[in-house]
C-alpha cells in the first residue's frame, strides 16, 4: 500500500487525477458491499400440517437504488398472496440508513424438515445473501377439538391456540361410520374488536362430501373463560362432512381474514352490538387459520346389514299416507312417503314399492327438502308412488321397507310404513279405455271484425271548466284518492310481509300463466308435456288458495279445506272429479290425443274461475 502510495505520488498531477477517477467506481463498489445486509427469520421453527408461519426478510443498505431482493425457494410450503413490504430511514452522523422488511405467510403442506434457501440481491457485479432457515413440520395429531380442564373446569383449546384473535375447528365426532354426518364448526375466539370479516379461500374437503350448514348473518355471541381469560366467541363456518372412505382422513383448516380496529379502550366494548361492521377508520387487516383436525373412519358392519340396504347413515323415521282407498281401474293409486332425519336426506335413494300383481307401478318422484313441521331442527323428504289397477277387486299394498345404519346405536334398522286396503271397482264402460271416456269440447273460432273510421261527426262548443261537474271531481281526487293510496301500500306491504296472503292474492295470475303454458306445449305438438303442466297449474292453485305447502299436496287435504271453507258440494265434487281424470289420462297406458288435452286445459280454467268467485 505504501508502495502504491509512492507512485501515485511521483506521478504528475494530471495523471494523478487520472488514475484517481479511474479506481472510484471499485471504490465504491466495496463500500456498497459493506453497507448491504440481508436478515431472514421465521415466527416458529416446528409446526404441524396446515398451519401458517411467517417469513422475514430485512434488507438494511446505505446505498441508494438498492433493488429488491430475489425471493428464496419456498418448497414444502404454500405462499399465500404477495409478500406485504415496510420501510424505515435514519440518519445518524451525516450517515443515511434504509431498512426494507419483506414478510410472506406461507402454509405448510406436508410434514418432514424443510430448509428455506437464502433471499439474494444482485447488485452492481456482487451477490448478497441472507442465511438459509431451517423449519419441521409434524402430522397433525388427534384430540385437537376443545376440552375441560378437570382441575379448573374451564374450556381448554389445543396448544399454540391462545391469544387475542384465533379461529378453532371442532367437530362433531373424531369416529366418525363411512357416510355418517361430521358437523365441522369453525368457532372464532377474539379479545380484539373485530369489524368485519371473510373467507380467504373454501378448503378442498378431499375424502368427503359436503354440505353447507347456513348460520346467521350476523354472528351470535357469546364468552368463554381459558385458563383465567375471557374471550367473545361466535361460530363463523360451518359445514356438513359426510366421509366416503374408511381409514384416516384430515379436515383441512379454514383461513379467515379479519378487519381489527387498531386502539381500544376496552377489549369488550360495545363489541356485543356491532361486533361485525366495515368502515371504521384505523383498522389493520390480519389472517387466521384454524387447525386442521384428523378423523379415524370406520367402515360400516357387516354383520346384521339388511338386504335391502342402500348405504343410508344416520337417524331417520318413515311415515306414508294414501289419497284414496276406492278407485276405478285404470285410475291411480298414490302413496306418498315421507323420510326425516337430521342430515343425510340428499344422499337418500327412494326405497323400492312393493310388488303388486294387476297393478302397474310408475317410478317414484322425489320431492325437494323440506323443514319438518313437526320435528324442529330436522327436514324431510317426499316420495311419491303411482300404483294404477287393471283388474277390479280388494287388494293390500304391503307395507313399504326403508333400511339405515343407526350410527348413534352402531346397528341397522328396517322402518315399515303401514299397510293399506284398496277397493278396485270396474270402470264405468270398462269396454272402453281409460283416456277415451272424457267428453271433448269443441273449439269456437270468431271472426275479427274491422272498425272504420268515421268521419261524420259533430264537435260540439266548449264551455267553461268550473262551470263542468269533472272540474269539482277532480278538485276533490286529492281527498279521494288518499284513503287509496293508502289502502295500495297497506296491500303491497302485506304481499312483502305475508308469504301465505301474497300466494293467495297472486293463485289466479300464477294459474293463467301455468295454463298458458301447457296450451302452448301443446301448440307444439307435446300432449304429454302439456298435460303436466295443466295439472301443476290447477294443484298448484289449490295450494296457494288454500295456504297449503306447495311440495306433495294431498287430494284429501284440499276437499277438507275446501269443506271447512264452504266451498260447497257441487265444487267439491268437481274437484275430485276433476282431479281423478286428470290422473287417470297422465298414467293411462294409451297415447293421449290433442282434443283430450284442449278439453282438460279449457275446464281446468273454468272451474279456477269457479273456485276465484267464492269466497274461501
Amino acid at each position: 500500500m505504501r508502495t502504491a502510495g509512492r507512485l501515485i505520488r511521483s506521478l504528475p498531477g494530471p495523471l494523478v487525477t487520472v488514475v484517481i477517477l479511474a479506481l472510484l467506481p471499485r471504490w465504491v463498489n466495496v463500500t456498497h458491499a459493506a453497507d448491504i445486509r440481508l436478515s431472514a427469520r421465521v415466527d416458529r421453527n416446528h409446526v404441524t400440517v396446515y398451519d401458517r408461519i411467517t417469513y422475514t426478510l430485512i434488507v438494511e443498505t446505505t446505498s441508494r437504488g438498492t433493488p429488491d431482493p430475489i425471493p428464496p425457494d419456498f418448497s414444502g410450503f404454500q405462499v399465500l398472496g404477495p409478500p406485504r413490504t415496510s420501510s424505515q430511514f435514519s440518519w445518524i452522523n451525516g450517515r443515511t440508513t434504509s431498512t426494507k422488511s419483506f414478510t410472506w405467510t406461507l402454509q405448510a403442506k406436508k410434514d418432514g424438515h424443510f430448509t428455506i434457501s437464502p433471499a439474494r440481491i444482485e447488485y452492481d457485479g456482487s451477490v448478497f445473501q441472507s442465511t438459509p432457515v431451517v423449519v419441521s413440520v409434524s402430522k397433525p395429531g388427534q384430540g385437537s377439538t376443545p376440552g375441560i380442564d378437570p382441575e379448573s373446569g374451564e374450556a381448554t383449546l389445543p396448544a399454540g391456540q391462545q391469544g387475542n384473535l384465533f379461529l378453532n375447528t371442532v367437530v362433531s365426532t373424531e369416529t366418525p361410520y363411512v357416510g355418517e354426518a361430521v358437523t365441522v364448526t369453525t368457532v372464532l375466539y377474539t379479545r380484539v374488536r373485530v369489524r368485519e370479516y371473510g373467507m380467504q379461500a373454501l378448503p378442498d374437503y378431499e375424502g368427503f362430501w359436503m354440505e353447507e350448514s347456513p348460520l346467521p348473518e350476523t354472528p351470535v355471541m357469546s364468552t368463554k373463560t381459558i385458563r383465567g381469560v375471557e374471550y367473545a366467541v361466535a361460530k363463523l363456518h360451518e359445514v356438513i362432512l359426510y366421509p366416503t372412505v374408511t381409514g384416516e382422513l384430515t379436515v383441512p383448516p379454514v383461513s379467515m381474514a379479519f378487519d381489527i380496529q387498531s386502539q381500544q379502550r376496552d377489549p369488550f366494548d360495545d363489541f356485543f352490538n356491532s361486533p361485525f361492521r366495515s368502515g371504521f377508520f384505523g383498522n389493520r387487516r390480519e389472517t387466521r387459520s384454524s387447525q386442521a383436525v384428523t378423523l379415524q373412519v370406520r367402515p360400516l358392519p357387516i354383520n346384521g346389514r339388511p338386504p335391502m340396504f342402500s348405504g343410508a347413515v344416520g337417524t331417520f323415521e318413515m311415515a306414508a299416507e294414501l289419497n284414496t282407498p276406492r278407485v276405478h281401474t285404470g285410475e291411480p293409486v298414490v302413496i306418498r312417503l315421507t323420510l326425516s332425519g337430521q342430515h343425510g336426506l340428499k344422499t337418500l335413494t327412494a326405497p323400492e314399492p312393493p310388488a303388486m300383481q294387476n297393478f302397474k307401478i310408475f317410478d317414484p318422484k322425489s320431492g325437494e327438502i323440506e323443514p319438518d313441521p313437526v320435528r324442529p331442527g330436522h327436514q324431510r323428504r317426499m316420495f311419491e308412488y303411482i300404483f294404477v289397477p287393471h283388474v277390479p277387486g280388494n287388494y293390500t299394498i304391503p307395507s313399504f321397507q326403508f333400511a339405515c345404519f343407526d350410527p348413534k346405536t352402531g346397528r341397522y334398522r328396517v322402518l315399515e310404513s303401514a299397510v293399506f286396503d284398496v277397493a278396485v271397482d270396474p270402470a264405468p264402460g270398462s269396454a272402453v279405455l281409460p283416456g277415451e271416456t272424457f267428453n271433448q269440447r269443441s273449439v269456437q273460432r270468431f271472426n275479427t271484425e274491422i272498425r272504420y273510421i268515421k268521419t261524420g261527426i259533430t264537435i260540439r262548443n266548449g264551455s267553461a271548466p268550473y262551470r263542468h261537474p269533472m272540474f269539482f271531481l277532480l278538485l276533490l281526487s286529492p281527498v279521494i284518492g288518499a284513503p287509496l293510496v293508502l289502502a295500495v301500500d297497506r296491500h303491497r306491504r302485506r304481499l312483502a310481509g305475508d308469504s301465505a296472503y301474497a300466494r293467495e292474492v297472486r293463485a289466479r295470475s300464477v294459474s293463467g300463466r301455468r295454463f298458458a303454458e301447457a296450451q302452448k306445449r301443446l301448440s307444439a305438438g307435446v300432449p304429454d308435456a302439456a298435460l303436466d303442466a295443466a295439472a301443476a297449474a290447477f294443484t298448484r292453485y289449490l295450494a296457494d288458495r288454500l295456504a297449503l305447502p306447495p311440495g306433495g299436496i294431498v287430494q284429501a287435504d284440499v276437499l277438507r279445506e275446501l269443506a271447512v271453507r264452504e266451498g260447497g258440494p257441487d265444487v267439491l265434487a268437481d274437484v275430485e272429479m276433476y282431479w281423478k281424470e286428470i290422473d287417470a289420462m297422465r298414467f293411462a297406458p294409451v297415447e293421449l290425443s290433442g282434443a283430450d288435452v284442449q278439453d282438460v286445459i279449457v275446464r281446468g280454467q273454468d272451474l279456477v274461475d269457479r273456485l276465484e268467485r267464492l269466497k274461501l
